[in-house]
């Protein structure tokens, strides 16, 4: 797994190395991915498909499913419903293929205990969510912190995860480092701040 990636989500690399003993627009469903990837559907609600290696021998898919499952139910049970479920666990290749949906941002924030919002721009600041002082739009213009405050009502996706993102409106602007994909996806491998910032068009 990624640095980068969250706590809970190190639960893959974690089962791992205990087997060695130290050693768009609409909905998303990460069935097609073909890197860790994070979608948000226009319901507001998150499908992570982590895509990882694992080719060596040792590595067990029912050890990672039940450690997998047994994450998934504690988190359910501590919130009295079911907010994450496990859509796909199963080896493709010489990969894991791991499909989680979550009915939020704030459940995929508060699962992997890592920076993860998405809602308008306005929401974010009133929440204490500070945007950077400038962002770069799709053509690598700068727009001043003064110039986004007129797109309160934009969505905007805050994220410490550095793995791609699926966006269900286009992108508009970008913080440092972020690669777009496509109008609705991008690459945040590169970024070197502590979070990356998309602002949508709507």
């Amino acid at each position: 797994m990624r640095e980068s990636s969250c706590k809970k989500r190190k639960i893959i690399a974690g089962t791992m190395l205990t087997m060695v003993i130290l050693t768009g627009c609409g909905s998303y469903n990460g069935a097609r991915a073909e890197t860790t990837t994070i979608g948000i559907n226009t319901n507001g609600s998150v499908v992570n498909a982590i895509v990882e290696d694992f080719s060596q021998s040792y590595y067990d898919v029912d050890e990672l499913q039940n450690s997998v499952d047994t994450e998934i139910n504690d988190y359910n049970s501590a919130k009295g419903e079911d907010l994450i479920k496990l859509r796909k666990l199963a080896k493709d290749g010489k990969n894991v293929r791991v499909i989680m949906t979550y009915h939020s941002a704030e459940d995929f924030a508060d699962f992997n205990q890592e920076t993860f919002y998405y809602g308008t721009a306005g929401s974010a600041a009133e929440g204490g969510i500070t945007l950077p002082d400038s962002l770069n739009d799709t053509d690598a213009k700068v727009a001043q912190t003064s110039d986004i405050k007129n797109y309160a009502d934009r969505h905007v996706v805050v994220t410490a995860d550095k793995s791609r993102i699926v966006t269900p409106y286009p992108i508009a602007y970008v913080s440092a480092g972020v690669k777009l994909v496509s109008s609705t996806e991008a690459d945040l491998s590169a970024v070197k701040d502590d979070t990356a910032v998309l602002l949508l068009e709507k």
